[in-house]
């Protein structure tokens, strides 16, 4: 009798802390998406930087100066390219979140259903059992 409530137990607490846990891993598998996002930008964006201060200090003359302009406005579009390509993945981690959570959420809802439908016929089962 103890063991039957002994593993209810455990069981009504694994049901409990299952949807956390899963909800966790999703949160910490999507943070870690992010992380590698910004700081792989966070590199571009140095990199870029660095890039340039190398090239301006390079400028000696009028032509180079035109040719480091010329330069730096071609490479202002490529950063801006890559701000829009950056923002498209944070989307796509936003929507596979939002769909990771709704799922969980989906199949913690059905075994609940079923949870219920079954502790519904072992009343039904128990209550035939002692009217008898």
């Amino acid at each position: 009798m103890s063991d039957t409530i002994i593993d209810s137990m455990s069981t009504g607490a694994h049901r409990l802390t299952a949807p956390i846990s899963g909800l966790n891993k999703t949160a910490i598998d999507n943070l870690a998406k992010v992380a590698e996002l910004q700081f792989s930008m966070a590199k571009y964006l140095a990199d870029v930087g660095i890039n340039q201060l190398k090239a301006a200090a390079q400028i000696n003359n009028l032509e180079s100066a035109r040719s480091f302009a010329a330069k730096s406005i071609e490479l202002a579009g490529q950063v801006n390219k890559k701000f829009l390509d950056e923002s498209q993945q944070f989307l796509c981690l936003g929507t596979e979140f939002k769909r990771g959570v709704v799922d969980l959420f989906t199949f913690t809802s059905e075994q609940a259903s079923e949870q219920s439908k079954e502790n519904a016929e072992e009343q039904k089962i128990k209550k035939t059992t002692a009217a008898k």
